[in-house]
Parts: C-alpha cells; structure tokens; sequence
C-alpha cells in the first residue's frame, strides 16, 4: 500500500529531511518545532497537489507551514500480490498510477533498508523505468542504496538524489564517487549521526570493548587456553561495531571529491518517551538535529560557508525549487535567519539567532508550541 512521508525541504536550514508522516497535531508539532529553532520549512502545505493529505497532517495551521508530500516505494501498489520481481511494464503502470496520485517527488528503495545480507530491491531495468516515469513528469527520484553494486544500479539509472549514500557496510569506491561527482547527483548525508557527539560515544565505546575483548584473549593466553575462532556472527558484529567509522570515511571521501552535498537528517517525533528504553537522541530531534547535521558538515571537511551553501542552496536544488527559495536573490522566497554572530568563524554561530523571516514576515518564536506531544501531561 501506500507509505507517505511527511518531507520538509528548507531554504535556510535543512535541505533533505523527512517525518513518517504523523496525522493531526504531530505533523504539526514537528513543522512547529523545525520554525522554532530557525529552520523555516520551504513549500506551502497548500501548494501540494493532494490537498486531503495535507489536511490531514494538520499542516495548514504552523506558522509559514510549508511540506511536500512524497511516496516512499517500498512496495509500489495498492495490489498486495504486486512483487519486486514483476516485469517493468507491470512496474511501469504501477508508478504512473501511484504518480497520479499527486505527489511531489518519489523515493524507492534501490536496495533493502535493514538486516543481513542487504538485497538489491529493483533490476537495472526496473530502476530506469521508475526513474523514466518520475523524469517524465517533472519530478525528483531519489533512492537509498545500501550496497555498492546498488548504488551503482540506482545512480546509472538516472536518480537526482540519494539518501545517506555513505551507509555502506564496506568503504566506498573511488568508480562511485566518480558516478556521483560526473551526474552531479545530491548526495543527502546523515552528517548529524556521525559527528558530534554521536562520534565521541562511538569512539569512547569502541575503545572500551576494544579493550574488554584484547583483555579477555591476554587472560586466556595466560591460562594457556588457545582462544577459539571467531563465530561468522561475531565477525558480522564486530564489523557493525566499526559501522560508523565507514560510514564516516565514506562521507569524508564524497565531500573531498566535491559531490554536490546536503543534509538528510532523519530527524523525527518518534515514540513516545513512556515506549522506549533509551532515550531518543537529541541530535536527531526536528529543528536541532538539522543544526547539528550543518556543524557535522565542517566537521567532515567542509569550510562553514561550504556547509551553508549544502544545507540552504543544495537543498532547494534537490527539490528542483532553486528559482524559488535557497538563495537571497530578487523574486525568490524571503527565508531568512539574523543571527548575533558570524557563522563563518565559527559554524556553532547558527544557534546564535535573534530572528526568524519566514515569506518576508518576521516570525513570532515566543507563539510557537513547544509542549512536546508524545509525552504525559505533567511530565
């Protein structure tokens, strides 16, 4: 059936960001929140075609409220019986009639999401002929390809942009980041998950279980004990373990290169506090999460402008709105931050904000919510 996706698309901050789309207040809370801490959101609710949808996620109501709506293919059909594995004419008509539908842009996965080993999602032909459709109606494709040979596939079919492309499980090939470079697809990185704070745990926890487990084989030499082979399993884990740091090497290799580069911060509401073990982390909450991914840049090797232009001009470019908003130009939206300090000496300086202008109209922070919805009252 059909997976919407809530996709905010913002001119002077995010760039590439979506919600699972969360009806009524949710939805609401989220734009809310992003607006709260100077992120405008670009489009208006209103503007996308599906005006129902949009009444649903209670858009309307934000101040300078702007989303677009989008399909998630995963599975591409109101038809359960329709697979992966159909012919492409039947995939063809399939996308035509869900494009139909009115959204404003479409993601499908090149490649499985999660789990071991990752699948291949769609054949070479298959993608070209999802890409095709979406082209031919004035759209953006974009995919997650969590492989190497599947990023090839989804970048050879012709994608505009692709999600995190830096989550391989293996470093990146230099073939890539040249296909990446010469088509000049967007790449839209998780660069708030792998900076940052999320970093210095990473690094703190893979030194201590680095040393839990060498003290463990030191001890068994030392009782004579011979330590036993590694379990496939235990081999797999110990790669996941050192994810981050490939994933890192990958998005540090794609910025060096010169790939056209923004944010993808898969910032989110998620459960409500009382549902989960652990907290939800802060760099991934709406609105300050998108911050973090802009600092995380300069910290992967862009210079503070560099980070900027990704995160306000690469995005607009993304959603093929660079007429519209993601530069300050005559005729353009006017979404614009006043801060207190330069960004440019210190790319931390985009927190230091004293005004948000949202269309040409100064926003009113002290008016937006700030209650967050998935939690108790009084809590």
């Amino acid at each position: 059936g059909r997976t919407d996706v809530l996709l905010v698309l913002d001119s002077v901050g995010p760039s590439v960001q979506a919600w699972y789309c969360q009806p009524g207040p949710a939805g609401s809370a989220a734009l809310a929140k992003q607006l709260l801490d100077g992120l405008p959101p670009p489009t208006e609710a209103t503007d996308a075609p599906d005006t129902e949808l949009n009444s649903a996620f209670n858009c309307e109501d934000v101040h300078a409220g702007r989303a677009q709506t989008a399909a998630v293919l995963l599975e591409i059909s109101d038809r359960e019986d329709l697979n992966l594995d159909e012919t492409a004419e039947v995939i063809s008509d399939a996308i035509n009639r869900y494009l139909d539908k009115g959204v404003d842009f479409l993601k499908f996965g090149g490649t499985s999401h999660f789990g071991f080993p990752v699948f291949i999602g769609f054949s070479e032909r298959s993608q070209r002929v999802i890409v095709d459709a979406v082209h031919a109606r004035g759209l953006v494709a974009e995919t997650h390809s969590t492989t190497p040979e599947g990023l090839l596939i989804s970048l050879r079919a012709g994608v505009d942009v692709v999600q995190h492309p830096e989550v391989l499980d293996v470093p990146m090939s230099d073939e890539i980041v040249r296909e990446f470079v010469e088509r000049k697809v967007v790449c839209a990185m998780l660069s708030n998950t792998m900076t940052g704070a999320p970093w210095t745990e990473y690094i703190t926890k893979l030194r201590r279980d680095d040393s839990t487990r060498q003290a463990r084989v030191d001890s068994a030499r030392a009782k004579g004990v011979v330590p036993r082979a590694r379990t496939e399993a235990e081999k797999r884990r110990d790669q996941g373990d050192r994810g981050m740091a490939i994933r890192r090497a990958n998005a540090e290799k794609l910025i060096k290169a010169g790939c056209v580069t923004t944010i993808a911060t898969d910032n989110y509401l998620g459960l409500a506090p009382e549902f989960r073990r652990e907290p939800k982390p802060a760099w991934q909450d709406p609105g300050t999460g998108s911050l973090a991914a802009i600092e995380g840049l300069v910290e992967l090797g862009m210079t503070p402008l560099q980070a900027l232009v990704a995160s306000t001009r690469n995005g607009a470019l993304a959603s093929k709105a660079l007429d519209d908003y993601g530069t300050i130009e005559r005729g353009k939206s006017a979404d614009l931050l006043v801060l207190t300090a330069d960004p440019l000496a210190d790319i931390r300086n985009i927190r230091r904000l004293e005004t948000v202008v949202a269309r040409g109209t100064i926003i009113d922070r002290e008016a937006l919510p700030t209650k967050k919805i998935w939690t108790r009252s009084g809590r």
